[in-house]
């Protein structure tokens, strides 16, 4: 994972992007505004017993510690990589929203809160 992360952020380093489109700007912002609930929501869950996480990547139980790195690196290296290739990012931002805002309304309806 370490080392796919490295070739992604490092070809984005070396493309020519094009600019953000206004769409494409919300389409983040709404998103980053999802992911940080969605942050808030995870610490919170870490200390319930009656709930685990689902996410693969963090596995059931994760420690603060790198549920806030994943949360941190996720939209930094997702931001580089959309900015090298725009021709995909309007979609991509369309369907991380859908997945995110489900993802913190699902957590919402089972009594999830978010805080910090």
């Amino acid at each position: 994972m370490k080392y796919l992360a490295t070739i992604l952020l490092a070809s984005a380093f070396s493309a020519q992007a094009e600019p953000w489109t206004e769409t494409q700007q919300v389409l983040a912002a709404t998103y980053l505004t999802a992911h940080t609930i969605d942050w808030a929501q995870t610490r919170n869950l870490s200390s319930r017993k009656e709930y685990y996480e689902k996410n693969p990547v963090l596995g059931s139980r994760p420690a603060s510690g790198k549920t806030n790195a994943y949360f941190i690196l996720t939209p930094i290296i997702g931001y580089f990589v959309l900015d090298a290739l725009p021709e995909y990012r309007t979609g991509i931002l369309a369907v991380a929203n859908v997945l995110e805002i489900g993802v913190v309304a699902h957590n919402f309806s089972i009594g999830i809160k978010a805080n910090f």
